[in-house]
């Protein structure tokens, strides 16, 4: 792809009437390459990149007319590549073994480890490493304010650093470094997480591995180098043989810049959080060829206490503060899915500070001592505030019910008790589930459940005498949370 954009033209003028196709064939044919290689490295999958790159192009198409800037359909590609994009999958096994350590085999590797990254990440890889998109360019086709592009590219950075080069450091490693090999023998190395997380450990404490990390040939190298394959000749087919996008589809792409804007939160919902201060990054371009940004604007200051909620607050705040000289633009995302912020960029002046308000919500934060983050992207540097929350729920009790719903009275034909059913739900794990009744002219009595995963089995009577039999079942998780169901009522009648 050309590192200079340029404008798509054609001598028709007027959008899709007669001459559509024969836009959409001109986009294709000067620039299908590198939308095929935007939207693969998006969805990894040849057929649905063929599809984005289709759809992106005939709705843009359709929407500017055949003056439609390059800029505008990558951006357009990406988001059509996003909705497509399945969740990241495991590493492969084969990854870690021991290897020659020679370029063409890392490179091998990088390009392969890298797919366990966000796609949203990959897709910023892509046009950033591949295809030298940066400044106002790369702000176009993602939808951002040029303030946060840095921010954005850096984030996408340093995950590929951290994730890929922690696989190339157990490639080439773990036959010298016994910690090395003890660290990769605790872990389940197709978890790309705590893959790249006991790693970066581990390199913290030892300078052998630390050298070696360093001398190894920069992941940006290598994925700024990988090969790439052909267009696939289905892409090039006719526009005129291919249906226009339907109308909820093409809307949809019309409104991508508003959509466009969650890339940036969703590259931060899936990376680590940078050190704090002046932001300045560098891109290898190619092997061997260095360009680095200048410092950025402002200065990102954050708190270094965690934001607490206790065991019953909902509702927090933090202050983000602008400690440097120049106005600071900034934006706030939730780390994990039970956090809530407003997601809207915000200029700090400098020397200012303002309150983030952080909401939590306790249904669907995991159980126990919750913790999670709030990151902060900005055009003067990159941080996040731990979050912490005690979360306390009793065990979810649901299907209750007994068969049959009535029975005969001890010592008549045919008695036999009921059967009691319940299923369970409890993350923490469960203690004891139990049945509950109340016989006739009796005092309450208990007897434990029985039963495998979610689904518990009990039995109620046979009773001496006849009359109702209220009972109930309960659930206690091993944190000391209860639920009990609602009285249920088993008529006994005599013979």
């Amino acid at each position: 792809m050309e590192k200079q954009l340029t404008t798509v033209r054609s001598v028709a003028v007027g959008g899709l009437r007669p001459s559509a196709p024969g836009v959409i064939d001109r986009v294709l044919a000067t620039h299908a390459h590198a939308l095929f290689d935007c939207a693969l490295a998006v969805t990894a999958d040849s057929d649905l990149a063929v599809e984005a790159v289709r759809e992106a192009v005939m709705a843009t198409v359709e929407e500017h007319g055949p003056n439609v800037e390059l800029p505008t359909v990558l951006g357009a590609v990406l988001e059509a590549a996003l909705r497509r994009a399945e969740a990241p999958g495991p590493l492969e096994r084969g990854l870690l073994e021991a290897g020659d350590g020679s370029l063409e085999e890392l490179q091998r590797v990088a390009g392969a480890a890298v797919q366990a990254l966000d796609p949203r990440l990959r897709g910023i890889l892509e046009l950033s490493l591949r295809h030298g998109l940066e400044g106002e360019a790369l702000s176009e086709v993602l939808g951002v304010s040029p303030g946060l592009v840095a921010a954005t590219t850096q984030e996408a950075l340093q995950q590929a650093e951290r994730l890929v080069g922690a696989v190339l450091l157990a490639r080439v490693g773990q036959d010298d470094c016994p910690g090395l090999a003890a660290v990769l023998d605790g872990l389940d190395p197709v978890d790309a997480e705590k893959l790249a997380a006991g790693i970066t450990e581990h390199l913290e404490s030892c300078s052998t591995c630390g050298d070696r990390r360093r001398a190894l040939v920069p992941v940006t190298t290598l994925l700024a180098g990988l090969p790439t394959g052909p267009t696939p000749a289905a892409l090039l087919r006719p526009a005129a043989h291919q249906s226009p996008p339907g109308a909820a589809r093409g809307r949809a792409i019309r409104r991508r810049r508003s959509q466009l804007q969650g890339i940036v939160a969703g590259a931060l919902g899936v990376a680590l959080a940078i050190p704090v201060g002046v932001l300045a990054f560098a891109r290898w371009d190619r092997p061997g060829s260095r360009a680095v940004a200048a410092p950025a604007a402002g200065r990102l200051s954050l708190p270094t206490q965690a934001l607490d909620f206790g065991p019953t607050g909902v509702e927090g705040s933090f202050q983000v503060a602008n400690t440097g000289r120049e106005p600071l633009l900034f934006r706030v995302r939730p780390g994990v899915s039970w956090l809530g912020v407003a997601d809207i960029e915000r200029t700090l002046p400098a020397g200012q500070r303002v309150a983030v308000t952080v909401s939590l919500d306790r249904a669907s934060a995991p159980e126990g001592d919750a913790t999670g983050e709030v990151r902060v992207m900005s055009s003067g540097g990159s941080g996040a505030v731990p979050v912490h929350a005690g979360v306390e729920r009793p065990p979810g009790l649901s299907g209750v019910e007994a068969t049959p719903q009535g029975v005969t009275r001890a010592g008549c034909p045919g008695s036999t008790p009921a059967q009691v059913r319940a299923a369970v739900v409890e993350e923490s794990g469960i203690a004891r589930v139990e049945l509950h009744w109340r016989p006739p002219a009796g005092a309450e009595q208990v007897a434990p459940m029985t039963g495998e995963a979610k689904s518990f089995l009990g039995a109620l009577g046979p009773f001496a005498k006849a009359g109702d039999v209220p009972w109930w079942v309960s659930a206690t998780d091993i944190r000391g949370n209860r639920a009990a169901s609602s009285p249920q009522v088993l008529r006994v009648s005599g013979c």
